[in-house]
């Protein structure tokens, strides 16, 4: 599926598709959660599909925005970046109540910014050229925001670990 700034009506199909993968996303935790069954397999498979449909959403709106590239790039750059660091150093400890912040945070901005994308799309003039600025600065906050992260995980370390 594709978005084409030249048919309008695909927007439609796209948001759509954007409102149900998020649901299920959101329905299908809340169901592991429930009932005790989250799995390493199913938490991989959940955030390597977020990543790939989150990237494709933006990917889709690069033909009517010319600097998005750009921050897809550095949001690659942060997901490789957190990757390397979690192979190469295994003292790296990631408490996640610790940084539930700026995984809540980060996805703010990011989903935010996709979706000022999608809003800017649709509509034209000042609202759109509006629509569009925010966007780039919730994913250029959202890149920000994941240095800072990665910036955390490398010196922050677990005293019960490195002792």
């Amino acid at each position: 599926m594709a978005f084409r700034p030249d048919h309008p009506r695909l927007i439609v199909v796209c948001l759509v598709a954007l409102a149900l993968a998020q649901a299920s996303d959101m329905i299908d935790g809340a169901l592991a959660r429930k009932f005790s069954r989250p799995t390493l397999a199913g938490y991989l498979q959940d955030s390597i599909a977020d990543k790939i449909f989150n990237f494709g959403c933006l990917l889709a709106l690069t033909a009517g925005f010319h600097w998005l590239p750009f921050i897809i790039w550095g949001l690659l750059a942060r997901e490789f970046m957190i990757l390397a660091v979690r192979i190469t150093d295994s003292k790296v400890e990631v408490s996640l109540k610790r940084f539930k912040r700026h995984v809540v945070l980060y996805g703010l901005f990011f989903r935010t910014g996709i979706f000022g994308f999608f809003v800017a799309s649709l509509t034209a003039g000042r609202t759109a050229a509006i629509c569009g600025l925010l966007s780039y600065v919730a994913l250029t906050a959202a890149v920000v925001w994941g240095a800072i992260n990665i910036i955390q995980m490398i010196f922050y370390r677990d005293p019960a670990v490195t002792a």
